[in-house]
């Protein structure tokens, strides 16, 4: 069960935006004797993310993501996830450094669950964003980390929305900060890993921007820099010239986004002539 309350805007004059800032730093002084300390030496398996495991229809895509929050209209997390429906389980730990009772809430749009060590402690469904919902229940834990797990699922034909939020008696609502999230080395998954590799690689093609020239290739890479055409190469360059390019673009261009992709032996001149030889008679 959630209680709903509307969101509401309060303009503050200077004097008032003043105490603000006051009262602030003097309670963060006061609240901070009654925090846990820092992850401890053998708290060195913890790391910082959460583990995310979307899918839609049968395609899947995971990723470590810095806290259980997403905003999305008309549009997919990545090129893998059609737009459209989808759901998202983010799994690891959740820090808390004070003994109080939490009360958990959400920006929704969709339907969401949360659990704490297993216990369900927030359920909620909801199509208007704006509107914050809270638990009835509250939970209060000694300082320590918790395994957390968080499962969304968007709606057919609306935008995508989750936001969560805590608060405690020494503390006012806020959204929970990602630095509170954290995931151990041993859940990670081999599609994890895969995954995590297959974002390298899109990220390394989108930065030198490989599509410009091997769009065929990269039918999902549409966010690329222009790259020189190789349409009439042979009026504008000699086939030197384009051995000697191929070889290392950045000595004739410093800021060029193409990397060296031959070796310097026998087999890569082989490799970078021939390919002089064909743009030399006309690409």
């Amino acid at each position: 069960m959630v209680t709903q309350t509307p969101t509401t805007k309060k303009l503050l004059d200077p004097d008032s935006i003043a105490r603000w800032r006051v009262g602030v730093g003097m309670t963060l002084t006061l609240a901070m004797p009654l925090f846990a300390d820092e992850p401890s030496k053998e708290d060195h398996s913890f790391k910082s993310g959460l583990i995310a495991d979307y899918r839609s229809g049968a395609t899947r895509w995971s990723a470590i993501e810095a806290k259980p929050s997403l905003c999305l209209v008309n549009s997919s997390r990545h090129p893998r996830l059609a737009p459209g429906p989808f759901e998202v389980e983010w799994s690891g730990y959740i820090q808390i450094r004070q003994e109080e009772e939490i009360r958990w809430g959400v920006f929704l749009r969709g339907d969401v669950t949360l659990e704490i060590a297993g216990e369900p402690v927030l359920r909620a469904s909801g199509t208007d964003p704006t509107i914050h919902q809270r638990s009835e229940k509250t939970i209060q834990r000694e300082p320590g980390f918790y395994p957390v797990r968080i499962r969304y699922q968007s709606r057919e034909g609306r935008s995508a929305r989750v936001q969560l939020t805590w608060e405690g008696k020494n503390f006012a609502c806020e959204p929970i900060p990602a630095w509170r999230f954290f995931h151990r080395s041993q859940q990670r998954s081999d599609a994890l890993s895969h995954d995590e590799q297959a974002e390298r690689g899109r990220t390394i093609a989108q930065t030198l921007g490989c599509a410009a020239c091997h769009a065929p290739t990269l039918p999902r890479e549409s966010e690329w820099g222009a790259g020189p055409s190789l349409a009439g190469s042979n009026q504008r360059m000699s086939r030197e010239f384009i051995a000697s390019w191929l070889a290392n673009p950045r000595k004739h261009h410093p800021q060029s986004r193409m990397p060296r992709l031959f070796s310097d032996d026998e087999t890569g001149r082989a490799e970078r002539w021939l390919i002089a030889e064909f743009l030399g008679k006309g690409a």
